[in-house]
């Protein structure tokens, strides 16, 4: 089984500026959501996502499903806006039952799939505090399936 590589953690309050991508290709994105956000903030990360190479977006927390039509529309052609960039479209889940463990268990699953071979894991925390040292080690904590 290849070796899950390490998550990077990014904390951001909802509303506040966004930085440049840390990564130079795919990632997969655990979004940690404990805080509310706008729409008009929640598509500017949408857009922010699609554009820096997410391939996969896990949203978990507060109002994780309406994060699933902010980036879809991050994916419309501007050109064309009823014309989806289906190549360019993460895959979007949102977690409103489960456990931040289990959801990051399934992060590091989705690793293992073929298309996602070089990817790396951002945890992107949308909460009023800084929560590094703990997010971080409860990704390393979570076990993967089987």
């Amino acid at each position: 089984m290849p070796e899950v590589k390490d998550a990077t953690y990014l904390h951001l309050k909802a509303g506040e500026a966004l930085p440049l991508s840390p990564f130079d290709g795919e990632y997969i994105c655990v979004l940690i959501l404990e805080e509310s956000a706008s729409s008009d903030w929640r598509s500017e990360v949408s857009d922010w996502l699609v554009d820096t190479g997410c391939i996969n977006v896990m949203a978990w927390g507060s109002s994780s499903s309406s994060w699933r039509d902010s980036i879809s529309d991050g994916c419309l052609d501007d050109e064309d806006p009823t014309d989806l960039a289906e190549a360019d479209a993460p895959l979007v889940t949102w977690y409103d039952d489960e456990t931040l463990e289990e959801v990051f268990r399934q992060a590091k699953q989705n690793l293992m799939h073929p298309g996602a071979d070089n990817a790396a894991v951002l945890l992107l925390d949308v909460s009023p505090v800084v929560r590094f040292k703990d997010m971080l080690d409860r990704f390393d904590a979570a076990r993967g399936w089987g």
